[in-house]
């Protein structure tokens, strides 16, 4: 059975969603979405861009591998931030 993209990521979302009782607005304007927005990455048929994810990633802990993200944008991420705290 094929999943679809972003399934683990939307999983996620929804059960830190739910444990901390927010709605779907109130989650999405933590990560500047709207409730459309939201219930997309939700449901898994939106992926969150690169920006949105590493802003989920924040605010939620959501890993941004769980959205498809592979460990080569991490790396590229650290290195970045690496080179800029030098």
């Amino acid at each position: 059975m094929s999943r679809k993209k972003g399934e683990s990521g939307a999983k996620a979302l929804k059960n830190w969603r739910q444990s901390n009782g927010l709605s779907q607005a109130a989650a999405g304007q933590r990560v500047g979405v709207g409730r459309v927005g939201w219930i997309g990455y939700e449901s898994g048929d939106k992926t969150p861009p690169l920006h949105r994810a590493l802003l989920i990633e924040a605010e939620t802990g959501v890993r941004i591998e769980l959205f498809g993200y592979g460990a080569e944008v991490v790396s590229l991420m650290r290195t970045a931030l690496l080179r800029r705290a030098a």
